[in-house]
């Protein structure tokens, strides 16, 4: 009679088990609602400005962070939804304790009691554990579209940052390409500030470069002459002689005294 008793103890042990299985699987997909709930919270406070700011999509990027967006949006949901699929009310089956039990007891041998309510833990056990697994499967999938959020998020965030820099990239090419002030200045014909000083020249002189000028008048060419030729022969006066302190121009009649 003891492995009998050993079998109902084992068949009790299992059959208790398992109800202590089906309890942390509902609890962990309290766990799961809770966490996911807070990440929609999240997404539903910060999604309207980012899909505000991505619609419409300029550019390939735009769509690849729209498209993730919604890719996290949509594991969130799925995630939510089979958490909250996996707290479905099921019965599970437990040892009762009404009159046909007492009279079970009653009408049979020990030996006969642990053998049939050994039977009976095992037949229960399947129904109970189908009815865990079930629920346990519907907690793995919702763990599964958390990782794939996950990876979605980090390419979202992988994209974001790279359309940044190309935004950024493209902000200083732009400005880059655009005319500083020297560059204006450097842009004119090189005869432009020479241009402008005479036209400034022409302002002063009373032309403000508008009028043309008139055209300048002929001038009849200089007559031809035949060069002039000295008097070969002719004689100049004879040049007087003077000492250092005279001096003719200052004499009364431009005399010179006489010895």
């Amino acid at each position: 009679m003891s492995k009998y008793e050993e079998l109902y103890k084992h068949a009790k042990y299992v059959f208790d088990e398992e109800v202590s299985r089906f309890a942390r699987v509902e609890d962990k997909a309290a766990r799961f609602i809770t966490v996911v709930t807070s990440l929609l919270a999240v997404y539903a406070l910060t999604g309207r400005q980012l899909f505000a700011d991505l619609i419409p999509a300029d550019n390939c990027t735009e769509k690849l962070l729209l498209l993730l967006a919604a890719l996290v949006l949509v594991g969130l949901l799925a995630s939510w939804g089979f958490a909250f699929h996996a707290l479905h009310v099921q019965g599970m089956k437990k040892a009762p304790l009404n009159e046909k039990l007492l009279s079970f007891y009653n009408d049979n041998e020990l030996i006969n009691i642990y053998y049939g309510m050994a039977k009976q833990f095992s037949a229960s056990l399947e129904h109970n554990r189908s009815i865990t697994d079930l629920k346990a499967q519907r907690i793995k999938r919702s763990f599964w579209c958390i990782v794939a959020t996950v990876i979605f998020f980090t390419l979202f965030i992988i994209a974001s940052a790279v359309n940044a820099n190309s935004e950024k990239t493209e902000k200083v090419t732009t400005e880059e390409t655009l005319p500083k002030g020297n560059d204006v200045k450097s842009s004119y014909p090189d005869n432009h500030d020479s241009q402008i000083k005479e036209e400034t020249k022409m302002s002063e002189n009373g032309n403000d470069g508008d009028t043309p000028e008139a055209p300048a008048q002929p001038t009849d060419p200089a007559p031809q002459t035949t060069p002039e030729r000295p008097d070969l022969d002719i004689v100049a006066p004879e040049f007087d002689i003077v000492t250092e302190s005279f001096d003719p121009s200052k004499l009364p009649n431009g005399k010179a005294p006489k010895d």
